[in-house]
């Protein structure tokens, strides 16, 4: 497959191996550990809203390691697009085959399953880069329509004046 000759691997002074695609890193190059972190913190409080927790970009999966770590209960749909991300991620981690399915299809009806369940949906960009198109038609499918600023604020009711409904009407009249 031509997305995985794209795939090079760096190890950094740390020890650790973080990819890149044409050249780009899918996670940070500097402390890949850090910035999972970062991400486990914003997204701690969404992984306790559902069953099904949706992870979208693999990288280097250090992120992922802290998800599954602190939820230790918890089974993750990971969409990862090229292959040799999670091949490389499953051989260091073949403990948590049980706990995690890959899908790794950008044939939209491969999603239909997920869809159903309903999903929280954590996003981790690094790795999708040079995908984006791909991931956000996935993403899209997986809510069930258009996911623009437009239609997002036309769902939200008039009387909800949460910090988040205020800042997608503002949002919407940014892009009027």
């Amino acid at each position: 497959m031509a997305e995985q000759n794209r795939i090079s691997w760096t190890t950094l002074s740390s020890g650790l191996q973080v990819p890149s695609r044409d050249g780009r890193f899918l996670c940070s190059q500097r402390d890949p550990q850090r910035e999972a972190q970062n991400w486990m913190d914003m997204h701690r409080q969404f992984c306790t809203f559902g069953d099904v927790i949706v992870v979208m970009g693999l990288g280097a999966g250090f992120h992922l390691d802290l998800l599954l770590k602190e939820f230790s209960t918890l089974r993750v749909d990971v969409i990862e697009l090229c292959p040799v991300l999670i091949e490389s991620w499953t051989e260091k981690n073949p403990d948590a085959k049980d706990r995690v399915n890959f899908l790794s299809s950008s044939d939209l009806s491969e999603f239909e399953l997920v869809k159903q369940k309903m999903p929280v949906i954590l996003d981790y960009r690094p790795a999708q880069w040079g995908l984006e198109g791909q991931y956000q038609r996935i993403f899209e499918f997986l809510l069930g329509g258009d996911v623009s600023i437009k239609n997002i604020a036309q769902d939200l009711s008039v009387n909800d004046q949460s910090l988040d409904a205020k800042t997608w009407r503002a949002l919407e009249e940014l892009v009027q």
